[in-house]
């Protein structure tokens, strides 16, 4: 991980509408943004299916893409997340997926958790245990 650096969960190409303006915010500071790619169950929203996008984005705004599988617990940083990375109804299966839990295993880790319309209600409980930051 790198001092000058944020960490977006990116499990949905809906989060964009999210993620840019921060990271147009960090670009002016200095501060490099890596997306962490996840993929999603649901293709519409999956990252791998729109790969064309996701690579303009980057190359766009500079953004440094990170598989999930090499993100582990020990890693310190700041990382944003949508609805507790926790894409779809809060079941069993859906929550396991979610990469909050390996990252917050390293406690001096920041999580800010962003929300996506009114999705975080049934997964407030998760969301409020695991965040440092939600901000509605």
């Amino acid at each position: 991980m790198q001092n000058n650096s944020l960490y977006f969960v990116f499990s949905s190409v809906t989060f964009l509408q999210l993620y840019i303006p921060i990271v147009i915010e960090g670009n002016k500071r200095k501060i490099k943004s890596n997306f962490i790619l996840r993929k999603n169950g649901k293709s519409y929203a999956d990252p791998y299916s729109h790969r064309k996008l996701v690579l303009d984005f980057c190359e766009k705004f500079n953004i440094n893409l990170i598989e999930s599988s090499m993100i582990n617990e020990y890693q310190k940083g700041i990382y944003f997340v949508v609805d507790g990375d926790v894409y779809g109804p809060p079941k069993e299966e859906v929550i396991r997926q979610s990469l909050i839990f390996k990252i917050r295993k390293n406690k001096d880790s920041i999580i800010i958790n962003l929300n996506e319309h009114m999705n975080f209600m049934d997964k407030y409980d998760i969301i409020q245990q695991y965040c440092d930051y939600c901000f509605f």
